[in-house]
């Protein structure tokens, strides 16, 4: 039931942080890929972290970007509502602990220059306290927890190092088995794209620092790789994809106002691609692994509900 729980509520929340970020539209359609999208509802029916601190660190970048949109001013209550927040991400997974150098990073690429929020007293505080949290659930986890828990594979093997020096290191993971599967192809080709317009939307570049950043982070620090540690951070790439579409849309549409057939052609190729969006990236969708060569190991591209196992 929590998994169940927190599902709906990240879908929901996906489609009013979108809205807050983009517009309604963004919000609706990545709302729509959120809830048919089959790495999501597999972890909304298994009980297990992902669901949970999926939620709770899309929130956190949420309320971190209305923190810092304004250049060399930090606004204090979404600060804390972000650092409180994160605390329940961290406390749910550590891994979402990779959102702090990740957001000090992209704070440095929104606001180049700009220092002044490093003089604000109710900064440190709640990053003291941050701090305190991650150093105390480390030592409970070294020191105080059974050693039976610790079986089979844990948090051990994820601490930070330069893995990717290490020739039996893997750091096109994430981008083989997630991005450039048939739910996740039309994202990644619309997030790509939207490399060409992050500099004009802050809000577009926020979400798209941060994916990236926590992307390499995984790929190329941690010597362990799943999929599940994808998860949650997935919502970026959906919101991204989603805002890039629209704004290409809207482009054209501008660039054809003035032609009659030219703006028609440019509604049906827009609602025609739209369409095409939802039916790849929906579980409900075209079924286009079906159609990858078959291999002795399965088919390259096989169907995403049998590979988004727990382990």
């Amino acid at each position: 039931l929590p998994a169940v729980v927190f599902g709906a509520l990240t879908t929901l929340l996906v489609g009013v942080g979108g809205r807050n970020l983009f517009d309604w539209r963004t919000g609706l359609l990545a709302a729509l890929i959120h809830a048919f999208d089959p790495l999501n509802v597999f972890w909304a029916h298994h009980c297990f972290h992902p669901s949970q601190d999926g939620f709770f660190a899309i929130l956190t970048i949420w309320l971190f970007y209305l923190a810092i949109r304004q250049p060399g001013k930090l606004a204090q209550k979404y600060f804390y509502a972000a650092c409180f927040c994160f605390c329940l991400s961290y406390l749910s997974w550590e891994g979402s602990g990779y959102l702090l150098p990740v957001f000090a990073v992209t704070l440095l690429l929104m606001h180049p220059g700009r220092w002044s929020w490093l003089r604000e007293r109710p900064l440190w505080p709640p990053l003291i306290l941050i701090g305190s949290i991650i150093l105390i659930q480390l030592s409970l986890r070294s020191t105080v927890v059974p050693l039976f828990l610790f079986l089979g594979f844990g948090m051990a093997p994820l601490s930070p190092s330069l893995y990717f020096l290490n020739p039996e290191s893997w750091p096109l993971y994430y981008v083989d088995t997630v991005l450039l599967t048939q739910p996740h192809l039309p994202l990644t080709i619309l997030c790509a794209a939207g490399a060409l317009f992050v500099w004009r939307n802050s809000a577009l570049r926020y979400c798209f620092l941060v994916f990236l950043g926590l992307l390499l982070c995984f790929s190329l620090l941690l010597p362990v790789y799943s999929i599940r540690y994808f998860y949650f951070y997935q919502t970026l790439l959906i919101l991204t994809a989603c805002a890039v579409f629209f704004i290409v849309w809207d482009r054209i549409r501008e660039l054809t106002s003035e032609w009659r057939t030219a703006r028609l052609l440019a509604w049906g190729s827009g609602i025609a691609a739209l369409l095409l969006l939802l039916a790849t990236a929906t579980q409900t969708g075209l079924k286009v692994f079906r159609l990858s060569q078959q291999t002795a190991q399965g088919r390259a591209r096989i169907d995403p509900n049998e590979r988004f196992d727990v382990a």
